[in-house]
């Protein structure tokens, strides 16, 4: 028996969601979003060192800020 939208009724609710997040612990999603943001900013390092750095010059008053990276 087919409903209007093409899904068979004698199979719906029968079997759980196919989800991956419920298939995997959180503590293995942490590490693994521990080890993207890890990655991007290594990725972000690299970009910074292969286009010569940066540098940044704050003056404010009495205030002076300089941070520099190469």
């Amino acid at each position: 028996m087919r409903g209007s939208a093409g899904i068979l009724w004698s199979f719906a609710g029968r079997w759980p969601g196919m989800s991956i997040s419920s298939r995997v612990p959180n503590l293995l999603w942490t590490l693994f979003w521990i080890v993207v943001a890890i990655l991007l900013v290594l990725f972000a390092a690299l970009l910074v060192h292969h286009f010569g750095g940066f540098a940044l010059t704050f003056h404010v008053g009495y205030f002076h800020f300089q941070l520099g990276v190469s």
